[in-house]
């Protein structure tokens, strides 16, 4: 009694969604939400390089296609280009999202910073090496010249102000 349980079936992205709003709703219909001024941070790392789109029929960068690859998932990229089979969802990205209270406030990524790794990525999101350069050459070139290591976040103020006043909704 007082117990229940709920399934969805879908794609596996669906069903995340629809039951984390649902564990969102539940926990405001059962007043689960601490009522004191604890303001708990988090930082999400563990983001997939790329994505598949079902719209598009294929595999798409999941944050943007400059977002480094963790170092240690570079070698999968290298199989994928050999032609051997790799689990795409498992090549992980240096993305980064900063969260409150279960809203996200915040994100970026390190990017790419070596030329032969920008190209292939582009190359496996379907940019052949002239549509590359045509579009990216300006990157790629600048990546010849030693670009550092460099990466970048941005907030959301208008959510922080959000959570801080209380609000739901930004709107």
């Amino acid at each position: 009694p007082g117990s229940m349980i709920f399934f969805v079936a879908d794609k596996p992205d669906t069903a995340a969604s629809v039951l984390g709003r649902l564990r969102i709703e539940l926990a405001k219909m059962l007043d689960l939400f601490p009522k004191d001024e604890i303001y708990q941070f988090l930082w999400v790392t563990e983001f997939p390089l790329f994505e598949y789109s079902a719209e598009d029929k294929r595999w798409v960068a999941n944050h943007h296609p400059f977002t480094a690859p963790r170092a240690e998932d570079e070698k999968m990229l290298a199989q994928i280009i050999s032609g051997e089979k790799v689990e795409l969802k498992t090549i992980r990205s240096r993305a980064y999202d900063l969260v409150l209270n279960g809203q996200g406030i915040g994100g970026g990524s390190i990017r790419i910073h070596r030329r032969s790794l920008q190209e292939s990525i582009l190359a496996f999101l379907g940019h052949n090496p002239a549509e590359a350069q045509e579009r990216f050459g300006f990157l790629l070139d600048a990546l010849d010249y030693g670009a550092p290591p460099h990466g970048g976040l941005a907030f959301g103020l208008d959510r922080l102000t959000a959570i801080l006043c209380g609000e739901e909704s930004i709107r």
